[in-house]
């Protein structure tokens, strides 16, 4: 296991997943989530430090598990790995979503959706930057 690159892809993660969760949940489909505020305890859950913790620890958890089943196999490795994250975090979303908070079916299904394509960017950045390093022979034979 390469630690520079663990770090480093879990820097990466963690800056596109909170980046992602800001475009698609504050941006883009603010109106939809609205409903999840009072869910969350209102404007007073803005100023709260759990969902910055939260994203940071599945970070680091998904970064782990990358690397632990690397093959080296590039972006695809990456995109396989996102889409079997996602599939299992959107459904959980999805249904944390329409059963437990009772929330719109259609805001359910979006947030499941929404996750999924955020855990499968996820993949292929940890693709692109938990890659290989390039042994001397590597160098010798691009030369």
């Amino acid at each position: 296991m390469n630690i520079p690159r663990l770090i480093a892809a879990i820097v990466a993660v963690y800056i596109v997943m909170f980046a992602l969760a800001l475009l698609f949940y504050e941006t883009l489909f603010a109106s939809q989530f609205a409903v999840y505020e009072q869910l969350m305890g209102g404007e007073a859950a803005e100023q709260n430090i759990w969902p910055f913790l939260g994203y940071l620890v599945q970070a680091i958890m998904v970064a782990v598990l990358f690397v632990k089943g690397y093959e080296g196999k590039g972006v695809g490795e990456g995109v396989r790995f996102g889409v079997l994250v996602g599939l299992l975090l959107g459904a959980v979303d999805f249904t944390w979503g329409a059963h437990m908070a009772a929330i719109p079916l259609a805001t359910a299904f979006l947030s499941g959706l929404l996750s999924f394509v955020m855990w499968l960017v996820a993949g292929i950045v940890l693709a692109l930057v938990y890659r290989p390093a390039e042994t001397a022979s590597d160098g010798d034979a691009a030369s």
